[in-house]
Order: structure tokens, then C-alpha cells, then sequence
């Protein structure tokens, strides 16, 4: 099962379909400049970027880094490529 998982994003970085990433993570982690730096090439190659939202963390700390509601995925999910490609409810360092 682990080798599927470190396969899986080269595949859905090479498809042409719309990609909507889900980005779940301890605030310090999200927050971290190498996450951001990351984020920045699938933005630019049309990858749509929901959340994280700002709340109690698995950690027990609070603040950005949980996954987005599911309603909100699924909007994003729905809208496909459209424009924004980034959510507007995304949480920003």
C-alpha cells in the first residue's frame, strides 16, 4: 500500500485533469516556508489549492492546518477548473 501512495502524486501531477489538493498539516508545518514554496509551482500549473481552515488542530493547538470541510472540497471538486483556482476561502500563512 506504501508504494501506491509515493506513486500516486507523479500521476496526478502528470494528468491533465483538473487537480484539487486538500493541504492538512500542524500550523507550524503549514506555515513553514517550504510548504508555501511548494504550493507555489501547483498553483501555477493550475492546481486548485483548498484550504487549510483555521481551528482546533489534531496537535491541540489552534490555527490553519485543518482539512477543509467537505462541503467546501466538494465545491472545489464540482467547479473542476474553473476560475478561482485557488479557493477563496483558503487560509493564508
Amino acid at each position: 500500500m506504501a508504494k501506491r501512495r509515493m506513486r500516486s502524486p507523479p500521476i496526478a501531477l502528470a494528468t491533465p485533469a483538473p487537480l484539487v489538493i486538500c493541504p492538512a498539516m500542524d500550523r507550524e508545518m503549514w506555515r513553514a516556508p517550504s510548504t508555501q514554496a511548494n504550493l507555489t509551482p501547483l498553483r501555477a500549473r493550475g492546481a486548485v489549492i483548498v484550504g487549510p481552515e483555521s481551528g482546533k488542530l489534531a496537535s491541540g493547538l489552534a490555527g490553519p492546518g485543518r482539512l477543509a470541510a467537505i462541503e467546501t472540497i466538494g465545491a472545489a471538486v464540482e467547479r473542476g477548473g474553473d476560475t478561482p483556482r485557488e479557493h477563496e476561502g483558503a487560509a493564508t500563512c
